[in-house]
């Protein structure tokens, strides 16, 4: 069970965000602050994370998903080998 209500997790996290300091912001919940602290800090440092991919990774991902495209394309454009399935029937008439 937390120490914290979650409605004041909440309006610290939403204060977190629009850019107050910690500090601050758990000073409104001396009671709360303890248990609210290391929730903030994660956050904090999980929004400084940069979400683009590595540099290089979406050339390589867009040349991988062109050649399966061409490869699909391929495929589709060429001949069913063999007879197709009414050439037999020609055949008997």
């Amino acid at each position: 069970m937390s120490n914290f209500d979650d409605e004041v997790l909440l309006a610290c996290l939403d204060a977190l965000e629009a850019g107050q300091d910690p500090d601050r912001i758990l000073a409104q919940y001396p009671d709360q602050a303890e248990a609210i602290r290391p929730i903030l800090l994660i956050e904090r440092e999980l929004s400084g994370l940069s979400l683009a991919p590595a540099a290089g990774a979406q050339a390589r991902s867009e040349t991988l998903f062109l050649a399966a495209a061409a490869s699909m394309k391929a495929a589709a454009a060429r001949p069913a080998g063999g007879l197709r399935w009414w050439q037999p029937l020609l055949a008997v008439l």
